[in-house]
């Protein structure tokens, strides 16, 4: 009886497609002593190439200015270090896989370094950024950008690209600081990338929470409006922590602090400086306004400022009520004139009036003493 051969890949208890999804949900492990092949290269011929493009078939007499650069990849390594797809096809590219991602350039950008097997970082990517209104295109620029100093430190291949996503989530699987009280999820720390890339890697997550609240009460209570006061706040919270922690473990206490006091003393916050007659200098207005608010209502006015001799209703009465009386608006103000003209009635002088019969006694009287001259002898 012939043996029943075995499918090759089923694995017990599963199916294949089941292994595969299982397979591709597991986080990936990294190759320590992974090392790339050696590629031996052949000779190039003597007689005249024409070099095409893999997608649109065009031929070129030189690959310079009409390929984009490889990089460092083993891939390129036969084709001059050359990509195989033309300058005009790596645009279309770049645009088709933007509108995929709905007009992400990151993603798109991302993409095309796992196609050409580029190493992608944000300090490649950022500074394309920078050049791309006067060159035109992020993707014709970033080969270039790649060699760069800055970048240059992340890898040269996708796989370094691998590397450093594999060591920022491995630095980030146990970084989430639950308080005591463990049924709520509001109060969870959570370490993100974001704070990796502040303060370095190294630190505990309870360390990363402590980092990032003193910096937040520096730069709160403080005036800080340049990037040279951030940086220092940052550093004196760095200091802050490294006094805690030579205090945990019995190290230089004093040391420890002697540079939190230098830094403080270049940040011009130390108690001493902050005495009240600078109090507005160290504190901005909004700062101040908060603090007023939070802590206890504005006091009542010195009675040498107080409204004495009430100017307000003055104000009130004869401006704001006399402007409403003549534009016929009712309001307050219009009460407090007509009451106040209502008063001064009462103070007023009126001419008498005198009927007309009245009046021409009076005018004959006076006429008749003006013919016959003085009454006295």
């Amino acid at each position: 009886m012939a043996e029943k051969k075995s499918r090759v890949g089923k694995p017990e208890g599963g199916s294949i497609p089941e292994s595969v999804r299982l397979n591709r949900r597991k986080p990936i492990r990294l190759n320590s002593e992974y090392t790339p092949p050696t590629i031996r290269l052949k000779a190039p011929d003597n007689e005249e190439r024409k070099y095409y493009c893999c997608m649109c078939g065009h031929s070129y007499s030189k690959q310079k200015g009409n390929f984009p650069s490889g990089g460092k990849s083993l891939l390129w390594k036969g084709n001059n270090g050359y990509l195989p797809f033309c300058r005009p096809c790596v645009e279309i590219l770049m645009q088709s896989l933007t509108s995929f991602y709905s007009g992400n350039e990151e993603h798109a950008l991302r993409h095309l370094c796992s196609m050409f097997d580029w190493c992608y970082n944000d300090t490649a990517s950022a500074m394309t950024l920078a050049e791309v209104h006067a060159a035109g295109s992020r993707i014709g620029i970033y080969p270039s950008k790649m060699g760069a100093r800055p970048s240059a430190m992340h890898g040269e291949t996708f796989l370094d690209t691998i590397r450093e996503e594999v060591e920022e989530r491995d630095s980030l699987t146990d970084f989430t600081l639950t308080s005591e009280d463990e049924e709520s999820d509001e109060n969870d720390f959570v370490v993100t990338r974001e704070m990796i890339r502040t303060w370095g890697k190294g630190f505990t997550p309870d360390q990363y929470q402590f980092l990032e609240e003193e910096y937040a009460e520096w730069v709160t209570k403080n005036v800080c409006k340049t990037k040279s006061q951030e940086e220092l706040f940052r550093n004196i919270a760095l200091a802050q922590l490294d006094v805690r922690i030579a205090r945990q473990n019995g190290g230089k206490v004093t040391d420890a602090l002697k540079a939190l006091q230098d830094l403080m003393n270049s940040a011009n916050i130390l108690p001493k400086q902050n005495s009240d007659n600078i109090l507005a200098d160290t504190q901005t207005f909004g700062t101040l306004l908060k603090k007023f608010e939070e802590t206890r209502p504005l006091p009542e006015p010195d009675p040498a400022w107080r409204d004495v001799d009430g100017i307000r209703r003055y104000m009130n009465t004869w401006f704001r009520g006399g402007l409403a009386k003549a534009l016929k608006i009712n309001n307050e103000n219009t009460a407090l004139y007509d009451e106040a003209v209502d008063e001064m009635q009462r103070y007023t002088v009126h001419p008498v009036a005198v009927s007309a019969s009245e009046s021409a006694n009076d005018s004959s009287i006076f006429d008749k003493r003006s013919e016959g001259g003085d009454d006295h002898e």
